[in-house]
């Protein structure tokens, strides 16, 4: 009797303990999501968010921010969210809605369960979250938003960060070359995200559009998504006005380093439909009409293809001057006026297939030279324009035959981690043609004579200034030292010697400090001859900058 009573009490035991498991038992779901290519995933629309009623928006709450903290499991058992088809249809809906509005939960995948109470309520919500990435996923992340961020700042209107920030993400990132080449089964998950475009530089349009979303969120400027069949481009809010940002088809394919167009930058719908005459820009969601094209003549972006730079209280950048085979580089202090030509011929016409680098104040760009591309800068302080050096170009077709010969062109961008200017293959993505020093002297002083020896000039710095000299071939051997002559109202009042580096013909860089030189209103720069003591070159100094 006994036993029978033991096994009774275990049987109930283990009835009890099966409804319990059956109560909690998980139910798995798919997400569409746009990071993970989905085009058709839900999201707000501009004023959407509103539209929720107030349970909806609480678990929007809710799981936007147990996403943020990578939870595992979120309580959402205080909603009395029914797990009823249409509860778990309204929870996929939100959830779907929350990671497509937010571009930095990156990490989040598509697959994720809800667990139901006894009750008939669903208790808790378990995203799943993407293990592939690198441990320092987030920390690449944040560090890539907040360089993107730096380009923007509190004196700049929304036109202006919007531009800067558009310029940025298509200068800093190229359509995946898979993707592109109509295999996208080789692309990484990434492409679709904005992890993707901002960390990896590599995206497809959904990481473009997801991208520039935080971007502008972030700066405080109201956007949202767009998606067609095919297609995911930005709506962007300025002045209580909609309209059409799409920065994928801002930056062409394959990737030109240095080139970025603003044909689809803060267009109306007319003009998005008289771009486009295919059907990537067809939408279906009843929505305001942009009808505002403010934006669309007049303003410094418009033709250009290069990207604006800001630089010393100014914007500067290239279109076609008068001449169609030839383009300018224009100086304006706002956008919305087209100001001034300050070199009214850069090279031999324009080319999306060849970029350009804005740098330290200097334009670095190319033309052609038979099998060659001469790197050239111009200086944006006085125009002065200088051969940097010779790149080897023939054009070839990619290894993969994605694209032929005739698309190959010379791309430009700057390692930081070598402090060159590198030229880009545009078919041979990982080919560097060519590396030149970083030179952010003025452009004047290389087209100094390297005949013998010559002070090819000065130019002033925050902590004192930097005298160029033009080495040649026959200069004297023994010139080995600069000399400053200081001078007060006639008098010498001070020498100071510097040792020079005559190793090799060309230009040599000194770098001089300002302090401890005596009270003078005159200065003169002197190399002298050793061997017979007389002045190999010798020049005054006009720089007021510089004199005390």
């Amino acid at each position: 009797m006994k036993v029978k009573l033991l096994l009774g009490a275990c049987l109930a035991a283990l009835l009890l303990a099966g409804t319990a498991q059956a109560a909690e038992a998980q139910t798995f779901a798919q997400a569409e999501l746009f990071q993970a290519g989905s085009l058709t995933g839900d999201y707000t629309r501009p004023g959407g968010l509103a539209l929720m009623d107030a349970g909806e928006e609480a678990l929007y709450t809710l799981l936007y921010a147990g996403m943020q903290n990578r939870e595992t499991s979120i309580d959402i058992s205080k909603l009395g969210v029914n797990c009823g088809s249409g509860g778990a249809e309204m929870l996929k809906t939100v959830y779907t809605r929350v990671v497509n509005d937010h571009p930095e939960l990156f990490y989040v995948k598509t697959r994720w369960g809800y667990r139901c109470s006894a009750d008939g309520t669903i208790e808790t919500v378990a995203p799943t979250y993407d293990t592939t990435l690198p441990a320092d996923a987030q920390a690449q992340f944040d560090a890539a938003v907040t360089q993107a961020l730096a380009q923007v700042d509190a004196g700049m209107d929304d036109v202006e960060k919007a531009l800067a920030l558009h310029d940025y993400l298509a200068v800093h990132c190229g359509y995946n070359w898979a993707v592109a080449a109509g295999k996208p089964e080789e692309a990484p998950d990434t492409v679709y995200s904005a992890y993707g475009a901002l960390v990896e530089g590599d995206a497809v349009c959904q990481g473009y559009a997801l991208a520039y979303r935080l971007l502008l969120e972030e700066a405080g400027i109201p956007s949202a998504m767009l998606t067609s069949a095919n297609h995911m481009w930005n709506l962007v809010q300025l002045g209580g006005d909609w309209y059409h940002v799409d920065v994928t088809w801002d930056d062409p394919a394959p990737d030109t380093p240095g080139i970025v167009s603003h044909q689809y930058f803060l267009i109306s719908d007319a003009r998005l439909n008289g771009l486009d005459t295919g059907a990537s820009h067809i939408w279906n969601e009843e929505l305001q009409a942009r009808t505002s094209t403010k934006y669309e003549d007049g303003w410094a972006f418009n033709g250009s293809w290069y990207p604006l730079y800001r630089w010393s209280g100014a914007y500067y950048y290239v279109k076609f001057g008068s001449n169609p085979y030839e383009y300018a580089l224009y100086r304006t202090d706002d956008l919305s006026q087209i100001g001034i030509s300050i070199v009214g011929q850069l090279a031999n016409g324009y080319d999306s297939r060849f970029g350009a680098l804005w740098l330290n104040g200097f334009l670095y760009d190319t033309t052609a030279a038979g099998a060659e591309r001469i790197l050239w800068r111009c200086s944006l302080d006085d125009g002065s324009r200088a051969e940097v050096g010779r790149i080897p170009f023939t054009e070839t077709a990619s290894e993969d035959g994605a694209y032929p010969a005739d698309r190959d062109g010379v791309g430009l961008r700057y390692a930081a981690e070598t402090g060159e200017v590198e030229a880009i293959s545009r078919t041979r993505p990982t080919a560097v043609l060519g590396a030149f020093r970083q030179r952010d002297y003025p452009a004047a002083w290389d087209q100094v004579s390297t005949e013998t020896v010559e002070i090819a000039g000065l130019q002033a710095m925050p902590e004192g200034y930097r005298v160029g000299v033009a080495w040649g071939e026959a200069a004297p051997a023994a010139a080995q030292d600069l000399w400053e002559i200081f001078y007060k109202e006639g008098r010498l009042v001070g020498l100071r010697r510097s040792a020079l580096r005559h190793e090799e013909s060309g230009l040599e860089i000194i770098a001089l400090e300002t302090a401890g030189l005596p009270d003078w209103d005159q200065r003169k720069l002197v190399i002298l001859d050793e061997a017979s003591w007389s002045p190999a070159c010798e020049a005054w100094v006009q720089d007021e900058t510089a004199s005390r």
